[in-house]
């Protein structure tokens, strides 16, 4: 069978070896350019549901080839999916035609093509190809039309900041008439071209992700199966976007005292964030303004904000007069307001916001819908809204007799007088909080807070409407709730189910590590199990995004025998940096007092993280205690904090030397850095001191040379470069360090001195001598 196919027309020569005037077209059988679409609508036996011919609505095609200007002797030919180099390939034909091309300066060649209905799947421009006729059928030239199979491709985009990574998805695939094609094979063919060369290829499924070691810098194109798809706009963010299309942002914008994103009169415009930040300075004469949205939207239709991050604005993001606005992803925090509508439609999802005053906030003939939204704590809802308020419920009100809440509050208002909302749900996890087996009611509460207690408080409830979904195991992981009936009046509305008597699961402690006995004089000796206890100096740590933070601690071997190689280490989140600790021996009833260090990713999402910190042995990588480190994560504020960008992670030093060593930094935070110095800590058995003091203004980058004075030879140490000024620890990075005996190479360096002190003591006993043998005389 073969593919029912679009227009093909002329070709675009690749490989050397061909005219450049040589013309390729698929044809029916009278030479006429023939268009081929996907069948789809046919239902009969026939059916292939993809790009066919030989079908009882298709007849034959073939292809015509036109001016060669050299020969090629029994030759087969061939029609491919490719990337746009042609070195990923895979043919749609069922057959490959074995064919004698020869002086076809003048004349054209028709031949007749099998296209695989099992192959021939999606839209594509396709190649042409030459092969040789001997046995490994080596390309001799590549050929790619100019016009194919009609449809096209809807793409995704993640950015991995972190990784450097870019994750293209083919999210839906379309005929020539608009109607989605839902074969799921892996016959995509993805490019990524930049200036018309191809910089990252390969070959994926629909919906599955393909990862590109490869960033974005600016009017990249990405093609699928040749078919151009997508065409990528860098935005450096602050600024207007007023034309039509894809943009990623290649930063992000701190500390900003206006608007800082304008989106107007514009439409079918996909704006990723990337994982940078929009961050205002959270001033009242600056980002806190009446008027200041981090992100306004006017005046335009169908617009998508993916990844969408924005903090400590008056109003986060800002809808006006527009319709089809879609936001997905990721959060909108420490704003007065989250998100402000006003004469607007608007669909959020998965989006997490956390507001000083309302959460959204709709206006004037706006409507809303809200899927799987976090509010602050642990709300989670969806609902659909016209001219309504959503906020969280910071002192909730009682909970009704005989039920118990899932720590879920949401206060939906009336902003219009034509206000409603319909399908309140609220989304939970598994196990429920406070020993809730199910939920079984969700009620709207009325009443008053004044004072610190509320009052006159009436309970209206409501049979809930539940989903719950089971892992492979059957374990009920999570559900949803909701309540079928459209509100016109208003109030906070609270899940409740059933409590159990039996307490709640107490976390078990990881088992501390089996010794293995050893032998000792022909017996068993008992092995003494280490115990080492960790105890952290806080248990609870506030920090800003991009901030460095110490971490003090206690470690103390309760055991009766020394702890060889131990370390303590903090298990941080994907894009935070940290430091391990190491430790070569902790003898028994020995406590060492040290210091871990975190810096939290520059673009996390605020909140709070429970990190693990484990004190392991190196040896066999086993955990002998741990202990849970709280970090609420804020919104940049005003940080001092350097970017490392070059410096040595492993330093082998000649020992009693003193070493100049030189680091590439760049002062990122919002600040002037003062008396800015280097420590090493953990390395004191290989460090007797750095010398060394700059000032580093905001924005500067500078290398900085440090002097460093090694001890004796035949230490190792594992420490931590640590960067401090007077306004406070700005940076750390891990380094080994070796001492080493000089070389005989950094001893001669002595010799000059060696030799002038024994001339002169050379001369000195001249001169006695001589002084000595006038007195004899």
């Amino acid at each position: 069978m073969k593919t029912k196919a679009l227009i093909i027309g002329i070709a675009i020569l690749l490989i050397i070896g061909i005219s450049k005037g040589m013309v390729v077209n698929i044809t029916d059988y009278y030479g006429n350019v023939t268009s081929l679409v996907y069948d789809y609508d046919n239902t009969s036996s026939y059916a292939s549901w993809s790009y066919k011919d030989a079908s009882i609505k298709n007849p034959n095609v073939f292809l015509r080839i036109c001016n060669v200007s050299e020969d090629f002797y029994n030759v087969f030919i061939d029609l491919r999916y490719a990337t746009e180099s042609g070195n990923l390939s895979e043919s749609v034909l069922s057959l490959l035609p074995l064919v004698n091309l020869t002086n076809l300066s003048s004349s054209c060649s028709l031949i007749d093509i099998d296209i695989s209905s099992f192959k021939a799947l999606y839209p594509a421009y396709p190649f042409f190809f030459i092969l040789n006729s001997s046995g490994n059928k080596s390309v001799i030239a590549k050929y790619k039309l100019s016009e194919s199979f009609n449809g096209s491709y809807k793409i995704g985009i993640e950015v991995d900041n972190v990784d450097k990574i870019t994750y293209v998805t083919v999210v839906e695939i379309y005929d020539d008439k608009g109607n989605s094609i839902n074969a799921s094979y892996p016959k995509l063919y993805v490019t990524i071209s930049k200036n018309n060369t191809p910089v990252a290829e390969g070959k994926t499924q629909p919906k599955t992700p393909i990862a590109f070691n490869y960033t974005f810098i600016g009017e990249e194109e990405i093609y699928v199966n040749g078919i151009l798809s997508l065409k990528v706009k860098m935005f450096n963010p602050c600024g207007i976007i007023n034309e039509s299309g894809y943009y990623v942002f290649n930063n992000s914008a701190w500390n900003v005292n206006n608007t800082c994103i304008i989106v107007e009169n514009v439409s079918n415009t996909f704006v990723n964030f990337a994982n940078q930040t929009i961050d205002g300075d959270y001033n009242i004469s600056g980002s806190l303004q009446e008027n200041v949205c981090g992100i306004i939207i006017k005046n335009s239709e169908n617009v998508t904000l993916y990844d969408m991050r924005v903090q400590n604005f008056k109003k986060g993001l800002c809808v006006e007069n527009s319709r089809g606005i879609k936001i997905y992803g990721t959060h909108a925090s420490e704003n007065i307001k989250s998100i402000y509508l006003k004469n607007s439609s608007v669909e959020i999802n998965n989006v997490i916001l956390n507001a000083e005053k309302e959460e959204i906030y709709t206006i004037n003939n706006s409507y809303i819908e809200v899927r799987n939204v976090k509010l602050p704590e642990a709300t989670r809802i969806s609902l659909k809204g016209f001219e309504i308020a959503i906020r969280d419920v910071p002192t909730p009100p009682p909970d009704r007799e005989g039920y118990k809440n899932i720590k879920q509050f949401a206060n939906i208002s009336k902003v219009g007088e034509n206000a409603w909302v319909y399908k309140i749900t609220f989304h939970y996890n598994y196990p429920l909080p406070n020993n809730v087996t199910h939920i079984v009611y969700i009620s709207k509460i009325d009443g008053k807070y004044i004072n610190g207690t509320w009052v006159n408080l009436t309970y209206e409830d409501f049979q809930a409407n539940k989903q719950d979904f089971v892992d492979e195991t059957g374990k009920v992981t999570h559900g949803y709730a909701w309540i079928e009936k459209n509100f016109t009046n208003f109030s906070i509305f609270v899940p409740y189910g059933l409590k159990i008597t039996s307490p709640e699961p107490v976390p078990q402690p990881e088992p501390r590590p089996k010794p293995t006995p050893s032998k000792v004089a022909g017996r068993k000796e008992k092995a003494i199990p280490p115990r080492l206890n960790l105890t952290l100096h806080t248990y609870e740590i506030t920090i800003q995004q991009g901030e460095t933070k110490e971490i003090g601690f206690n470690l103390t071997n309760e055991g009766k025998a020394d702890v060889l190689n131990a370390v303590v280490v903090a298990l941080v989140r994907k894009g935070w940096e940290t430091a391990s600790v190491h430790f070569d021996v902790v003898r028994a009833g020995e406590t060492k007092i040290s210091k871990l260090y975190i810096k939290v990713y520059e673009n996390e999402i605020p909140g709070t993280y429970y990190i693990p910190v484990k004190a392991m042995l190196k040896e066999n990588n086993v955990t002998v205690d741990v202990e849970i480190l709280k970090v609420k994560v804020i919104p940049r504020q005003r940080v001092a904090k350097i970017d490392i960008l070059e410096i040595l992670p492993y330093l082998s030093l000649p020992e009693s030397s003193k070493i100049p060593i030189s680091v590439l930094v760049e002062n990122t935070g919002d600040y002037d850095l003062h008396d800015l110095r280097l420590t090493i800590e953990g390395a004191e058995k290989c460090i007797e001191k750095i010398e060394g003091s700059y000032d580093l203004k905001k924005g500067e980058k500078k290398s900085l040379t440090f002097i460093i004075y090694t001890k004796h030879a035949g230490e190792k140490c594992s420490g931590v470069y640590v960067f401090r000024a007077k306004e406070g620890v700005v940076g750390m990075y891990p380094v080994i360090i070796k001492i080493r005996p000089k070389s005989m190479m950094e001893a001669i360096k002595l010799f000059p001195i060696i030799y002038i002190i024994w001339t002169l003591f050379t001369l000195f006993m001249i001169y006695r001598r001589l002084k000595k043998r006038e007195q004899e005389k």
